[in-house]
């Protein structure tokens, strides 16, 4: 599932070290944009997307214009941003994994009738090429 993205404009991404493509739009204010420019979000994207400063100041919900940082700067302090929001990102789907596992365990357990153990013994066996063992045999 991909987030959409607003663009960064092409003329400053070409002329500038490390100037990211796009930034997610979760990390964008409607309302900031409004505010700033008196377009929706999506009709910025569509009119070629935000400049490094412009994402800053909506991102950090400050007024168009104010504490504008050199190009590059800008860029950097986005970079980290965006790091940082995929980071956080990769943690919450690692935590609702680890609970969409716990659930299935659980109900595995609770569907466990005696049977469901030696299912997961065979298949783990079958899966590491091991045979079970006959209840007669031996080491």
């Amino acid at each position: 599932m991909s987030e959409k993205n607003m663009r960064i404009m092409r003329s400053i991404r070409d002329n500038t070290k490390n100037c990211p493509a796009s930034i997610p739009f979760s990390l964008l204010s409607e309302e900031q944009a409004q505010r700033n420019h008196s377009q929706t979000l999506t009709r910025l994207n569509e009119r070629g997307g935000l400049s490094p400063n412009e994402a800053l100041w909506n991102i950090e919900r400050r007024d168009w214009g104010s504490q504008t940082l050199t190009e590059q700067n800008a860029i950097d302090t986005l970079n980290v941003m965006i790091k940082r929001h995929e980071d956080a990102n990769k943690v919450d789907r690692i935590k609702e994994l680890e609970t969409a596992l716990n659930n299935l365990l659980n109900d595995c357990i609770n569907f466990d009738d005696g049977n469901l153990t030696k299912v997961f013994q065979e298949e783990a066996s079958k899966a590491l090429g091991f045979k079970g063992l006959d209840k007669d045999q031996k080491k």
